[in-house]
């Protein structure tokens, strides 16, 4: 008789156990939110974009279940402030920032340019250069402490309004004269929301306002984040060695928007890659 009640307890026991042994382990999932940021993040891209394929991939080899969310970049900054997220991702360093933030390793490097129409004849090679035109700033998007002191002290023309989308439209209907922004980021606006007729208007100028590494951030009020940030460092290692990170970037909508080859264009553009010289 004790033989079959130790059975009965057992069989009793087994969907508990078993429901232990295969619930997930809520310390290895990451939650990352960020904004849309085409060609880097986008709800609309293969895997929600190359930046977060990278990220969630090197997380995966340490272990860990990224999961990401978008938002407006705004809100994106003080959610992760707040510590209502584990991380955000596509950040660079400033002096503020650091003082809130453990930052990964660098990911991916950005060319910030100065974008402005084709029928504005403009050239620079100082910021007072600058002068004569009006600019376009993004808020909460970081640019040269030189750019925003002169801004603030009235010596340059900006105006800063929530998004750059935003800003690449008051561009292309003359609203500013500049816009500075991340070389493949301006273009993937250019093909995303304007009109055919208003794309072939749009140019960039060659010489970059800054360049600059994109990292992860992470809050320190956290406890956790230190660690986070360590498994972060530790998978793009393992992916830059294993060659899986230039597979992710090639195939990628970062790598198209970048290389600009003839036949991309042709496939995915109404009109020919020399109107961008």
């Amino acid at each position: 008789m004790l033989r079959y009640y130790i059975i009965f307890m057992a069989f009793l026991s087994a969907p508990e156990l078993q429901a232990t042994s295969t619930k997930p382990d809520q310390s290895k999932k990451v939650r990352l939110v960020t904004g849309e940021w085409c060609p880097y993040f986008s709800s609309s891209f293969k895997e929600n974009g190359v930046f977060s394929r990278i990220v969630v991939q090197a997380f995966k080899k340490e272990g860990y279940q990224a999961q990401i969310e978008f938002k407006p970049w705004t809100r994106v900054y003080h959610e992760v402030k707040n510590g209502s997220y584990d991380g955000s991702l596509g950040w660079t360093r400033t002096p503020n920032r650091e003082k809130i933030f453990h930052f990964s390793d660098p990911i991916l490097d950005q060319e910030q340019v100065f974008f402005h129409l084709k029928a504005t004849r403009f050239d620079w090679k100082r910021l007072l250069d600058l002068k004569p035109y009006s600019i376009g700033l993004t808020r909460s998007f970081a640019y040269t402490e030189e750019l925003l002191s002169m801004v603030r002290s009235g010596k340059l023309k900006g105006e800063f309004i929530a998004s750059d989308q935003n800003n690449m439209r008051k561009l292309s209907e003359k609203r500013v004269d500049l816009f500075p922004v991340a070389h493949e980021v301006g273009y993937c606006y250019v093909k995303t929301i304007l009109t055919t007729e208003k794309q072939p208007l749009i140019t960039h100028h060659k010489r970059p306002l800054k360049v600059s590494h994109l990292h992860g951030i992470f809050p320190k009020k956290n406890q956790k984040s230190v660690e986070l940030v360590k498994a972060l460092n530790r998978g793009l290692d393992k992916l830059r060695k294993d060659s899986e990170f230039e597979d992710i970037l090639n195939d990628s909508e970062f790598k198209n928007y970048s290389k600009w080859t003839c036949d991309w264009l042709d496939q995915h553009w109404s009109f020919k890659p020399d109107l961008f010289d």
